[in-house]
């Protein structure tokens, strides 16, 4: 069933008629961390997302023409290389589609993005909630990889 669970989902750049969904999910996920939802700041960073000129990016995870998880990534310059850095800055699958493979499905779409745009994985920590009645993981993006699970996603250096 988890196969099949993960042929059923598209990972995709976030489009601006995702907003009500994803307003739902990022809603979820700031109360996860007991942070009160400031809608302004909100509305700024979905701007940012879907702004090409910004260097932000939001996936979203769809089943069913229903958005059930993202993953955020802001980009920069780094004083420590030519190259663009990414931070993974968050990650977070809806409850009811925890556990069958959408966070690592978010997680590999991101490393391909970072393939793809010829950036290095910069120090980052996310706090993924993957699977249900757990603490969120923690995850470290660093230079040498991004570990879920004791899952290796991109040694970029």
């Amino acid at each position: 069933m988890q196969d099949m669970d993960m042929q059923d989902t598209d990972i995709r750049h976030a489009q601006v008629e995702d907003f009500d969904q994803w307003s739902e999910l990022w809603r979820g996920y700031l109360a996860f961390y007991g942070e009160p939802e400031d809608t302004q700041t909100s509305q700024i960073t979905w701007q940012r997302f879907i702004d090409e000129q910004e260097p932000m990016h939001a996936f979203v995870a769809v089943r069913n023409g229903q958005v059930v998880g993202f993953a955020h990534l802001i980009g920069h310059r780094s004083t420590w290389s030519p190259k663009d850095r990414l931070y993974l800055n968050d990650l977070f699958v809806a409850q009811a589609h925890r556990q069958n493979g959408v966070a690592r499905q978010l997680l590999e779409h991101a490393r391909h993005f970072f393939d793809d745009a010829a950036v290095q994985i910069q120090h980052a920590q996310v706090e993924a909630v993957e699977h249900a009645g757990r603490s969120p993981l923690q995850v470290h993006a660093h230079v040498a990889g991004v570990d879920l699970d004791a899952h290796a996603l991109a040694g970029r250096a």
